[in-house]
Parts: structure tokens; sequence; C-alpha cells
């Protein structure tokens, strides 16, 4: 299953192994650390003279191959538009890195207080200051602007080949169906609608899958990877995190990132101007095929179910984690329902 290692759980690092790593691993001046809370890994802001950084130890049992995949993205989308809102990761102090050349990240052992050492690999990145676009106001401004930068991100990573890029990831809208066995876990009230979401997924957009232009996506746009400017909320400052990028459709990056910027409170823009702007943004940078603005709502629509269906299976399999994978499962099913007339003529039995 492509669930198996989701709710593996691990021991997280302190603060104290924090700053150590950065300084010893990474020659960094800094005497704080900050945790945040992710899905998967630890990453945590540490900061002091030499300023501020963004320290990221992968899950121990993300292989090499996947970060050397995730440094490779932000290589080679910055080589090819220098002007992309991407922290680069710092060259490691005094050490090399295997298996790829670029040599940006660090084999650890971490443990403390009698627990067994594991190997993690860790990354560190300049701190990126902005607003995350969960604590901004929504409006179509921005909406506008989270899809061009997108856009451009997409346009960059375009013929990016790496040995990992076809890693397969439950997070990936394109594997949904694999995801059936979880529904169960759904709530009762909104796991009709999202059977029949797989459903559509199954019948309308699996077909289809192989006629979509196909490349190397971010995969990820959410509240807490996209960053505004403290007074601009409709200036990206940052797209943070590939630990979601793959090969996948092109037109699923715009869908995840629909997704998460639909209304919420009645104030905010209606679904219809959500899609509506995030098509004519992406356009602006890169013309869509007409498969993939007719596919557009529905594929946003099976993101919210893959985030409802995961989302509820997670809060059961990994308790320890509950307050972070839970906290938006209510906020989803509204949204799904303010799509649902957007997408009635691909549902059945609703």
């Amino acid at each position: 299953m492509i669930t198996d290692d989701l709710a593996t759980p691990f021991e997280h690092i302190d603060g104290d192994t924090a700053i150590a790593i950065a300084r010893e691993r990474f020659g960094l001046d800094v005497e704080r650390a900050q945790r945040f809370e992710t899905e998967r890994d630890d990453t945590f802001k540490v900061s002091g003279g030499d300023g501020a950084y963004a320290l990221k130890l992968a899950h121990p049992s993300d292989a090499p191959e996947w970060i050397d995949f995730e440094i490779a993205c932000v290589e080679h989308a910055l080589a090819h538009d220098r002007t992309l809102p991407l922290a680069r990761f710092l060259p490691v102090a005094g050490a090399s890195w295997d298996p790829g050349t670029i040599d940006r990240a660090a084999v650890v052992a971490v443990g403390r207080d009698g627990t067994p050492t594991v190997e993690r690999i860790a990354r560190c990145a300049p701190w990126l200051h902005g607003v995350a676009v969960r604590s901004a106001p929504r409006t179509i401004a921005q909406i506008t602007s989270i899809a061009i930068e997108q856009s451009r991100l997409a346009a960059a990573l375009a013929g990016l080949e790496h040995p990992a890029a076809d890693r397969v990831l439950a997070w990936d809208v394109q594997h949904l169906s694999d995801l059936r066995t979880k529904a169960d876990a759904v709530p009762a009230a909104t796991r009709a609608t999202v059977v029949a979401i797989l459903d559509a997924f199954d019948t309308v957009v699996a077909p289809a899958l192989h006629e979509l232009p196909r490349q190397v996506i971010h995969g990820d746009a959410n509240l807490d990877n996209v960053l505004v400017a403290e007074h601009d909320a409709a200036r990206v400052v940052a797209i943070l995190d590939f630990g979601d990028a793959s090969r996948s459709a092109r037109i699923i990056d715009l869908a995840v990132a629909a997704s998460y910027l639909l209304p919420v409170t009645p104030t905010d823009p209606t679904a219809n101007d959500v899609l509506t702007a995030v098509t004519s943004a992406a356009g602006s940078v890169a013309p869509l095929e007409t498969l993939e603005r007719d596919l557009l709502p529905l594929l946003t629509a099976c993101r919210l179910a893959q985030r409802l269906i995961l989302g509820s299976w997670l809060t059961a399999a990994a308790p320890e984690n509950i307050d972070y994978v839970s906290r938006s499962l209510a906020i989803t099913a509204g949204q799904l329902e303010s799509m649902l007339p957007l997408i009635a003529p691909d549902l059945r039995g609703l």
C-alpha cells in the first residue's frame, strides 16, 4: 500500500540537537531553535549571529534518492528561473553527499536518553520571511498570484529528469484510486460524497491521465507551504517543501493549489471564482490544454477527497500527530461541499 509508511512513528529530535547539527554540519553560528509541526519530518527555525535558517531532518524511512530528488528540484527550477521564490539548500560543511552530486545534505546520527541511534538526512536553507497563506485574508488578487507562481515553478521544472521522479506517493492525486480501502475512515456525513468522487476519478480522470501533459510538479501548494508578504497578502514571497514532488499530470499542481484556496468563510471568493482565477492566471504563464481546463474542477474535488481520506485515516493511525493531521478536516469537508455544484455532472448516486 502506498500509505504503508505515512503513519510510521519516529523519535523526534529536540532543539539542542537541531542547533548542534546546524553548527557542526552546516557551519552556522546559531543558538536558538523553534520547532514547526509537519507531517513526517523534523523542521526547525534555527537562528543566531548568522541569521535565520530552516533546518529539516527527513523521516528515517525516506530514501536518500528522494532527498536528492527534492534538492534537484530546487536546483533545476532556480537554474531555469532565478527569480522564483525558492530557498536554495546550503552546502554541507566538509562533508560529501552520496548518491547524488549535489553536496547539500548530510547524513547525521541522532539518538538521546538511551534511544537507539538512527541515521537521518539533514538539509538547511535560508529562512524565507513571510506570512503563511493560512493566516492571510483571501482575495482574488492573492489567488491569482499563487496560481501564477505555481505555474512559473511548473514551467521551470519542466524537463527535469531524476531516478526518483517517478516515486509513488500517497499524496499524489494520480494515485487516488489506491486510497479507496481507506475511505471507511472518513466521517459518515461526508463518506458518500468521497466515494462518489472516487468513482468519478476511476471513470473520468484515470482514463484521461495518459492524455494530459506530464512533468515533475511541486504537488503541495498548501496553506503553510506558500508565504505572502506581511503587508501585501497578494504577493507570494516563498514556495516551500518539495516533499510531495513527483512526475505527475501538470494540471494536478493547480488542482492542489485551488483546493486550499476554496471558500472557508462567507466573505471568501466562491469556488467558481477561485477556479476561474486559477485557470486564467495559469494560462497567462503557459497555455492550458482543453482537457486540462475541463478536468480542473473534478481534480480539485479529488484532492479534497484525498485530504479527507488521508486526514481521517492518519488521525486514527497516528494519534501522536493528531493535532497536525486533523486540524483541517472540517474545513475540507466544507470546501468539498462548495465544489459539488461544479462537478455534479461527474458524480453518480448523490
